[in-house]
């Protein structure tokens, strides 16, 4: 039986790895909670998921510096690719496991993510530092297989999320980061250096994937570099 915490830490899991909306986190709460109180006959309720402000949410933002110590200190390669990947494309954790070798466009450097939140497909660009690695990784390979398969299952499966998400929680142990941080705080970070290097917020909304660009806005907030650069009109 799931306790009251296991439930809460996958509800935020669902808010912030999968972007799962919070109309479908209240039918999912909802849900619960009849199940408990009608069947279980316990009174059980998930009141501590009210606290959550989503769009008052400040998202914490790696330096570059302390993404370069995180991927320093990841020894294998596949998964030193994953993150850096994550970060030069602004990808969610189930957006990286899913790419197959056809989404990649070494020529023109950008990935295609199929189906992503909302289920539409989107472009997005990654660095020209990673192409050699990618072509390498994508040597030899149907386009329909997976860019990155999991060494379970003869092939045929990608990496698990969780896998993704030990070896960043692993990595960020081993560089010594203090920060409580994410994967998902790679694509935050994406969106926030972005700006800071003067991109249009319209691109980074296309870029993310966003549906409307105040969920992108949110990133003014931690941009630190150019809001030091904005002078007093006094």
């Amino acid at each position: 039986e799931a306790s009251k915490s296991e439930l809460l830490k996958f509800f935020l899991f669902l808010i912030k790895e999968k972007n799962a909306s919070y109309s479908s986190i209240r039918i999912y709460r909802f849900s619960i909670e009849c199940y408990f109180r009608n069947i279980l006959c316990r009174n059980f309720n998930l009141y501590e998921l009210e606290k959550i402000k989503k769009d008052n949410h400040i998202p914490t933002v790696l330096t570059h510096r302390e993404i370069q110590k995180i991927l320093k200190s990841i020894e294998n390669l596949k998964h030193r690719l994953i993150l850096s990947l994550m970060y030069s494309s602004g990808l969610r954790v189930s957006e990286v496991v899913k790419l197959k070798v056809r989404d990649v466009d070494l020529e023109n450097l950008t990935l295609t993510i199929r189906e992503g939140k909302g289920k539409k497909d989107r472009l997005t660009v990654f660095s020209e530092s990673l192409k050699d690695h990618l072509q390498d990784l994508m040597e030899d390979k149907t386009p329909e297989t997976f860019l990155f398969i999991s060494n379970q299952g003869v092939g045929k499966y990608p990496v698990h999320t969780r896998t993704v998400q030990k070896v960043f929680q692993n990595a960020i142990k081993k560089a010594k980061i203090q920060k409580k941080a994410t994967p998902h705080d790679l694509r935050h970070s994406f969106a926030t250096h972005l700006l800071e290097n003067g991109i249009d917020i319209r691109y980074i909304q296309t870029l993310l994937g966003h549906k409307n660009i105040s969920t992108t806005t949110i990133y003014t907030r931690v941009a630190n570099p150019a809001i030091k650069g904005i002078k007093s009109p006094l």
